[in-house]
């Protein structure tokens, strides 16, 4: 070889892009690929843990089977089983490819972060723990890691497979429990991401979790469960819906295995082996009323999460939470009549429905049906707005709270006979201003909405790096706690605001205070530990 030539292949060796470089992972060697930007590394379908399958179904996840040499990490895995959604719901990412063989991650890193410590953003997804993946379309990281983080998605167990409980299975736990194993992903991912993350440039000890819906129920289980500690510094939850409050809904691990004594039955299944033996395809199709869900184990989540919170002992990180200003229009499903809806918070509420009622008329079908939607964005931003309160009240940590009323500029046409309502700023409408990933959806965006979304992202972003949103250019986001019941608005910009329907949100606290045997005073404008 001449010298020239020694010189160009030298030269050529030099300005490899680093995701070309194979890292080292739990398991062996894994080598990315550059995302659209190319100043940022994807790494796409790693595996945090062993296949599911056979034996391992309804297991806690098991540490990754070694491979031998470079694993390509350059396609999404398949999702985890789950029905398919309607094609025309405003949810459908479009066709994925479904396997038992589910729990991989994938990552969004700078290009030039391997010797750098970033921080670390952690996404958990939403879908009732029935749907979804960490590969739809929308969380795509890339956007998020070139403001200067690690993203990192990942998919977990769901429904039947991520939540069932039987005395069988809780026998054979060393922990002598069942049913949380969705969870137990998701710590696993977590417990993957200390141990990996620096291989791509992250700071193990700067790590936020941040979900949605469903993601943001299991950020709030997360903050409660002693499997965590260590695990993360800052918690994002996003329209927390069922961890706190009147329409939370957590079992208890002998009504969770009742339930899934059913399930055997209705599966024409023996024993817990036979129900191993049946093909994943088949148990999806079996239909009931079976809490699929996380559920009070003693282990995983040791009690209620209302009464951890209560008494202080979750997991101290600063917090941000909040919620959408049209949560019901496909969370919810509308009232029959007005004659229906009364009778049901009469049902609920007893000699108090006269008060509910006040709050949200129903003196006509029509005002029962907005009745409805305004119960549904009260009733989430009341978690929110709780679970704030409860994080501070003993004063050890910041929390920051957001209202976010903008209405993207989604077709309503095409989704008005699902909601029957126009959708407005829908549960989940935030995530695409969130990832700033708006194109995502093909909708006709405008400047305000590229701005709007810039800004949501960039306070996301200085969330994870700092614990406190604020930064240069951004209005300033105060902080929330009982006494002092600020949050901020996104509207069709970001402004700080008092609370909204306050009496609304009092009237549920109270609730909540009713139905639980230790608390705090997390709606009014004292809160005190009452231990």
């Amino acid at each position: 070889m001449s010298r020239w030539m020694a010189l160009i292949v030298g030269l050529a060796a030099m300005v490899v892009p680093s995701h070309s470089q194979a890292i080292r992972v739990d398991g062996g060697l894994i080598s990315g690929t550059t995302g659209s930007n190319v100043d940022i590394r994807v790494y796409r379908g790693v595996p945090y843990a062993s296949a599911p399958l056979a034996n391992l179904r309804w297991r806690p996840p098991q540490p990754v089977v070694p491979w031998e040499g470079v694993r390509k990490a350059d396609q999404y895995s398949p999702r985890c089983m789950q029905p398919d959604r309607a094609k025309d719901s405003v949810y459908s990412p479009g066709y994925e490819p479904d396997s038992e063989d589910c729990l991989y991650l994938n990552v969004w890193a700078p290009a030039k972060s391997a010797k750098g410590r970033l921080p670390v953003m952690v996404w958990i997804y939403g879908g009732g723990f029935r749907f979804a993946s960490g590969s739809e379309k929308w969380f795509n990281g890339e956007r998020l890691a070139a403001k200067g983080v690690i993203v990192v998605t990942f998919n977990y167990r769901l429904g039947a497979f991520g939540f069932l409980a039987h005395p069988e299975l809780s026998k054979e736990s060393d922990q002598h429990v069942s049913g949380n194993y969705g969870v137990l992903d998701q710590i696993s991912a977590l417990r993957w991401v200390q141990n990996n993350i620096a291989a791509f440039g992250g700071d193990p000890n700067r790590v936020t979790i941040f979900g949605q819906s469903a993601g943001a129920t299991s950020v709030c289980y997360l903050l409660t469960s002693p499997l965590t500690k260590g695990l993360y510094i800052h918690a994002i939850g996003e329209s927390v819906v069922g961890c706190l409050g009147p329409s939370a809904e957590i079992s208890k691990l002998d009504t969770a295995e009742k339930a899934g004594t059913k399930f055997l039955s209705a599966a024409n299944a023996q024993s817990i082996a036979d129900l191993r033996a049946k093909p994943a395809e088949d148990l999806l199709k079996i239909t009931g009323e079976y809490p699929f869900r996380p559920l009070v184990d003693g282990y995983v989540l040791p009690s209620n999460p209302y009464t951890i919170f209560s008494r202080g002992e979750q997991n101290q990180v600063p917090i941000l939470v909040g919620s959408n200003g049209d949560e019901g229009t496909l969370l919810g499903r509308p009232p029959a009549s007005a004659t229906a809806f009364i009778e049901q918070a009469r049902l609920q509420y007893g000699e108090r429905a006269d008060t509910f009622l006040k709050l949200f008329p129903a003196n006509s079908d029509a005002q029962a049906i907005e009745s409805n939607y305004l119960l549904w964005r009260d009733q989430v931003a009341f978690q929110a707005r709780t679970l704030s309160n409860l994080m501070t009240h003993n004063g050890k940590v910041k929390a920051f709270r957001y209202y976010f009323s903008h209405k993207p500029p989604i077709p309503n046409e095409t989704f008005r006979e699902q909601a029957r309502h126009d959708l407005g700023a829908y549960h989940s409408a935030e995530i695409e201003y969130v990832f700033e990933n708006l194109d995502a959806r093909p909708y006709l965006w405008a400047d305000i909405d590229r701005k709007l979304a810039d800004t949501i992202s960039s306070y996301w972003v200085n969330f994870a790096k700092t614990g406190n949103p604020n930064g240069p250019g951004l209005p300033r986001w105060p902080t929330a706690d009982a006494e002092h019941d600020v949050l901020i608005e996104f509207g069709d910009t970001a402004e700080a605001r008092h609370d909204f329907d306050k009496a609304a949100l009092e009237f549920l606290g109270s609730s909540l205070a009713k139905q639980e045997p230790v608390g705090v005073t997390v709606s009014s404008g004292t809160s005190k530990n009452s231990d």
